[in-house]
């Protein structure tokens, strides 16, 4: 999270020609030492102050003046975080032979995770939310206006595009068919999969679309997504049956 925030902060300061945080109170230190270490509490505190002041103006202005390329590089650098937790805290299949342990980090997998978030959940999730669905629904925040965008969202758009493009990404960085990621999600769904994804998702985008300013809403999003992108890693890279030759090779690796 540090290393996110920093990153996310430095691209925020390139992109709009201002210094980095703490850059400005640094050089002060380095050229005035003495005085810096003479500064008293309420001084550094007042540093601290503005210094976070200026990354959360200068983060806002970043998701404002270029929704697009924070929503990728938001969602994008989230959905590897969270497939790398994922698999951090994955355990080896019951009865796996030390050979067989799939538990090694796979970047294949992780990478992805990062073309589905950065590609799909970002960069279509912002103009369909942004763009789209103010043209079909308008720009209201009451009570029919958002149930219409939350039943066409979670019903319609979530359960036949948005999750079923995270199964065909992953085959296509794994070369494997289509068909057979298509049929192993139809198998995750028919399970568990869209439950647990309307439990979350369905309150959550009633706060999305009602109450979280418009270029808040990707961020806002990615936020509730990292945690439903690690139950989506888990879920989508367990234990499959094992499938005749020819249905393809989805089955093939396990857990992976």
């Amino acid at each position: 999270l540090v290393f996110y925030v920093a990153f996310l902060e430095v691209v925020a300061a390139l992109s709009s020609g201002q210094a980095p945080l703490g850059r400005s109170s640094w050089a002060r230190q380095r050229r005035h030492p003495k005085t810096a270490l003479a500064s008293s509490p309420a001084d550094l505190e007042l540093i601290l102050t503005t210094d976070l002041s200026n990354l959360a103006s200068t983060v806002n202005s970043f998701y404002t003046t270029s929704p697009v390329e924070a929503a990728a590089l938001t969602c994008g650098i989230k959905a590897s975080c969270s497939d790398a937790v994922s698999q951090n805290t994955a355990e080896p299949a019951p009865g796996a032979s030390a050979e067989d342990d799939n538990t090694a980090f796979c970047w294949s997998r992780n990478s992805a995770f990062l073309l589905y978030g950065s590609l799909y959940q970002g960069v279509v999730q912002h103009f369909m939310y942004n763009e789209l669905f103010p043209m079909l629904f308008g720009e209201g925040t009451d009570w029919t206006t958002v149930t219409e965008k939350v039943l066409l969202d979670q019903f319609v758009l979530f359960p036949f595009l948005g999750i079923p493009v995270s199964y065909l990404v992953k085959a296509a960085v794994f070369k494997q068919p289509w068909r057979g990621a298509l049929e192993h999600y139809a198998a995750d769904a028919r399970k568990d999969l869209l439950l647990k994804a309307w439990a979350i998702w369905i309150p959550v985008q009633f706060c999305t679309f009602s109450v979280v300013p418009v270029h808040l809403r990707i961020p806002f999003i990615a936020l509730v997504s990292f945690f439903w992108l690690i139950i989506l890693s888990n879920i989508s890279n367990r234990p499959q049956p094992l499938a005749p030759a020819e249905d393809g090779a989805w089955n093939e690796e396990p857990g992976r």
